[in-house]
């Protein structure tokens, strides 16, 4: 009976394939696609996932890292041109102003009618000069006008003009305009080098440098101009108003410097605001402007030449150390860029080092999991078709309305019926033919005995009870328990 009732249920719940039989449809459809971990299509699928999932942070970190290194570096390559530039630009600064020096002592000297005393100074100054032109480093990147191409031209160019300057044959405006047009030329060109460097850092003391420079230039203009109004004793209208423009101008530029550095202002507070220098310039500068004539004196003009060299000479100095300042916080500046394009060249070495790695072990835990998943599945199944047979097992033993009732934990409730029929059987002298028959004769009889009794039973509305002992017990309920 007991292997008969087995077969039953193996016949009734199970496919040729144990496993699939207890799968829905729709889920064995699913094991066709790409995303169920339990082929090798969809394995493969959801590792190629995962791993494109741990890939995609790693390549947007390397992009990253490499837009940062590559910005780095042209900030570090930017910031060294202006660094370059602007220690360069002492270099030239050093030269405008032994070139301001002798233009100055040039207008003195065509002023005074060509002084012997004026003339020793103008040479002085021209050694001063050509010291200047020989101790650069480079040469200004400028192509117009032409004399400023090479060195050698612009040194070809400043000696013809001195050979050439004769006090009877040569204007002070002239040589003013020679060496002043020179010197704009080269302040241009620092000028130029602010403009390009975007410096987010040193912008405003780059522009007080550039408008230094600037004043410093006017005042050369002012030195040279005011000092041939001593050796001559008075000023035409136009020469008056050339020397009130150069000297509102360099006021105005000296101002805008101070506005934006507080080095400059502060250096102008201590070495001249309020000094005998700056009451000697406001008394000489207040004759100028009255433009009352007076008695020629060369002497005169040098004492406002040494003034306004003194004058000069500070703003030389301040300009020397803004450029300094410049050029340090220039150096701090590149050192931190520096740094940072290191640590990104780090990062990014790194993150390129630790991505196999990452990978890998992104890889050997998504084969475990899917190695578990699959294993889950399979337990999964197997237990499903244990969980089935158990519930074969028990409607064989009860009803199967009951049975279920049963496993959902509902009580069971006494029903009533107006007739019932138990039928009770027995196999007489069962004892003796047992002992009589051999195992097998036994179990061959009790099969047959049972495949008829139940053949018998499928055709009455009955339930068949467990079995008790030698005795099978029968009854005729309804339907309903079928």
């Amino acid at each position: 009976m007991d292997t008969c009732a087995s077969m039953e249920i193996k016949d009734m719940y199970m496919d040729k394939s144990e496993t699939d039989v207890f799968i829905p449809l729709k889920q064995r459809i699913c094991f066709f696609n790409s995303n169920d971990l339990l082929t090798k299509r969809g394995q493969h699928a959801h590792m190629l996932k995962i791993i494109l999932l741990a890939i995609i942070p790693v390549f947007i970190l390397l992009i990253q890292s490499s837009i940062y290194i590559s910005n780095d570096s042209k900030v570090v390559s930017q910031q060294k041109s202006v660094k370059d530039n602007i220690s360069f630009s002492v270099e030239i600064g050093l030269l405008v102003h032994y070139l301001q020096l002798e233009r100055g002592a040039t207008a003195l000297y065509i002023s005074s009618g060509g002084s012997n005393l004026v003339l020793t100074s103008l040479e002085s100054n021209r050694l001063k000069t050509d010291i200047a032109l020989d101790s650069l480093t480079k040469w200004i990147s400028v192509t117009c006008p032409s004399h400023f191409l090479t060195l050698k031209a612009y040194r070809v160019r400043l000696q013809d003009f001195r050979k050439k300057l004769k006090p009877t044959n040569t204007t002070i405006k002239a040589a003013v305009e020679f060496y002043s047009n020179d010197n704009d030329v080269m302040i241009d060109w620092v000028g130029l080098t602010v403009k390009d460097s975007e410096s987010e850092t040193t912008w405003q003391e780059l522009t007080a440098y550039h408008m230094l420079l600037l004043s410093k230039e006017q005042a050369g203009i002012e030195r040279a101009v005011g000092s041939t109004f001593f050796a001559r004793g008075s000023f035409s209208v136009e020469e008056l108003l050339w020397y009130t423009e150069r000297k509102i101008l360099g006021a105005t530029y000296l101002e805008r410097s101070m506005q934006y550095s507080t080095f400059v202002r502060t250096i102008i507070d201590e070495r001249y605001t309020n000094t005998h220098l700056l009451t000697e310039l406001v008394i000489m500068r207040e004759k100028i402007i009255a433009n009352s004539s007076s008695l020629a004196s060369v002497t005169a003009g040098i004492l406002w030449f040494n003034n306004m060299t003194q004058y000069i000479n500070i703003l030389k100095d301040i300009q020397d150390g803004l450029a300094q300042e410049i050029i340090s916080s220039l150096a701090d500046h590149i050192t931190s860029l520096q740094k940072s394009l290191i640590f990104n060249v780090i990062e990014i070495i790194g993150v390129m080092i630790m991505s196999p790695f990452i990978i890998y072990l992104v890889y050997r835990l998504t084969k475990k999991l899917q190695s578990f998943a699959t294993s889950l599945k399979h337990k999964t199944a197997d237990l499903e078709i244990e969980r089935k047979r158990s519930e074969q097992l028990l409607y064989q033993m009860l009803p199967i309305e009951i049975a279920k009732r049963m496993m959902k934990n509902l009580s069971i409730h006494p029903e009533h019926y107006d007739s019932v029929t138990i039928y009770f059987s027995d196999i007489v002298g069962f004892t003796t033919i047992c002992s009589m028959s051999s195992p097998m004769e036994v179990i061959h009889m009790l099969n047959i005995l049972y495949i008829m009794i139940d053949d018998r039973l499928e055709l009455f509305d009955v339930y068949k009870v467990e079995t008790i002992g030698k005795i099978n017990q029968s009854g005729y309920l309804e339907s309903k328990y079928r």
